[in-house]
């Protein structure tokens, strides 16, 4: 166990992707001590990839570049600057709010600072925030997805811990609205020490154009946990009906994406997507390992 973390910890230092790193450290293990021949990887690289669950992975990816394509993020910026913006440090409270908006539908860490990024990092600056301050509160709030519901991190565990995706849901909410509200805190600190300004006088009027603005947006969220906790359909199935409903948005309603983008969605999507796959496999590979040296049952 301590040659495979310190091989672990090692690779990682050098800078070798952690999914590499995962695959390679058990491998080397197995070749060295040739008890197990080597052509169980490939077959252990299959069977954990086959879980029906997985399909939400690309699904979601899909959604959400779609969403980035067809400027649906800058309708949510608008809807939580209409709510949060006229408080100190304004714009960074929207940054915080529109990620927690954006990550109840893409449930993607990756989609969210890749939508809203480009628009609100130039913004923030613009207005005397510190660079370093705006890429960190932009990444730091993205990460929201991890906990808040439809994660795509909730929906991995729940699959290779064949735990129930929807409590996974429901206990994500209340610890992802905690942290978005302490991360609002600190940005709410922060403008008062050095003077940020806000976003304008609340407006009830801007808020409801800003609603009606973000109405079709907004009904992503209510579909696919709605859909998810009533039992009407699993998390994958949730994930393919909202691609749907984002097509419809973003080709009936907003008129702002061609067919011409498709093939480059799919692409963008495919590539974030296997990222995560070969994180899934090669961690699958180091679990096996694991298992079979009787690890685990040692530490116990």
């Amino acid at each position: 166990m301590t040659g495979v973390l310190g091989l672990l910890t090692i690779l990682v230092f050098i800078a070798v992707p952690i999914s590499v790193a995962l695959g390679v450290v058990p491998i080397v293990f197995m070749k060295l001590e040739g008890l197990v021949p080597l052509d169980i990887v490939p077959i252990l690289i299959v069977e954990g990839l086959t879980d029906f669950t997985f399909l939400a992975v690309p699904m979601f990816m899909i959604m959400g570049e779609i969403m980035n394509r067809s400027r649906i993020a800058e309708d949510l910026i608008e809807f939580a600057s209409a709510i949060v913006g006229w408080m100190k440090g304004g714009l960074a409270m929207v940054n915080v709010g529109a990620s927690m908006v954006f990550a109840e539908i893409s449930g993607s860490a990756v989609a969210d600072v890749a939508s809203e990024g480009p628009i609100i990092i130039p913004q923030m600056v613009k207005r005397g925030y510190p660079k370093a301050f705006a890429a960190a509160i932009t990444s730091s709030s993205a990460s929201i997805a991890i906990i808040i519901p439809p994660s795509l991190g909730l929906i991995l565990y729940g699959a290779l811990a064949n735990e129930s995706i929807a409590k996974l849901f429901i206990a994500g909410v209340v610890p992802g609205i905690i942290l978005g509200g302490a991360l609002m805190i600190f940005c709410y600190g922060f403008a008062l020490r050095y003077g940020w300004p806000t976003e304008g006088a609340f407006s009830f009027r801007r808020l409801g154009q800003a609603i009606r603005r973000a109405g079709w947006p907004l009904t992503l969220p209510a579909i696919i946990l709605g859909g998810i906790f009533s039992g009407v359909f699993t998390p994958t199935e949730a994930a393919a009906v909202a691609v749907w409903v984002a097509l419809f948005i973003a080709f009936v309603v907003k008129r702002s994406l061609k067919l011409g983008d498709l093939p480059d969605i799919i692409l963008v999507s495919t590539v974030r997507s296997s990222v995560v796959f070969l994180l899934i496999a090669t961690s699958t590979i180091l679990g096996w390992y694991l298992t079979n040296e009787g690890i685990p049952q040692a530490i116990a």
